[in-house]
């Protein structure tokens, strides 16, 4: 058993109570915290693992990089080689469970080149091993991937104001549990 497969023989869900866990999640997300924080995805990636494993579920962050592929032009996030600037980090980073990738700042593609995205993505994780974690079609022309890293990038997430995102954590947490 590799450390990934260990990491999540631990949940508490099957696969269906999972993603019903990480559906109720997503929707109260930015019900509790800001939608400002919609671009920041190491922060919203530890809200999202955090809440999850209080939950019962087991999360972690995984390091990718997200792809908007569309004719005749694909956008990407993170991992592009760019030095990190006025505190930016380059790369992308989201919350995986078992059989699930949830991004929460997946609003950075409508920043950056002004697409039509949903605020959170929920896509069912590659259960093969690949370069790539998980796709989601938008719809008939666009279509979402999250890859791993480019080998010899700086996969390590950016450390967050850790007691910021437990509070959130503990929000969530109670108001799902209530």
């Amino acid at each position: 058993m590799n450390d990934c497969s260990r990491a999540f023989a631990s949940a508490n869900y099957s696969p269906a109570g999972e993603a019903a866990v990480v559906q109720r999640l997503a929707q109260a997300l930015f019900t509790v915290v800001p939608l400002r924080f919609a671009t920041y995805c190491a922060f919203t990636a530890r809200v999202l693992t955090g809440t999850l494993r209080r939950l019962g579920v087991a999360a972690e962050l995984a390091p990718c990089q997200l792809w908007h592929a569309a004719h005749p032009e694909n956008h990407v996030i993170g991992f592009l080689g760019r030095d990190a600037h006025a505190g930016r980090w380059d790369g992308h980073v989201v919350c995986v469970t078992g059989s699930i990738l949830v991004d929460a700042a997946v609003h950075n593609l409508q920043r950056d080149f002004q697409l039509d995205v949903p605020h959170i993505a929920i896509a069912p994780r590659f259960q093969t091993p690949s370069q790539v974690l998980a796709r989601l079609d938008l719809d008939r022309d666009r279509t979402l991937w999250w890859h791993n890293p480019p080998p010899g990038a700086c996969d390590r997430a950016p450390e967050e104001p850790m007691e910021l995102v437990n509070s959130y954590v503990r929000e969530l947490t109670d108001r799902l549990q209530a």
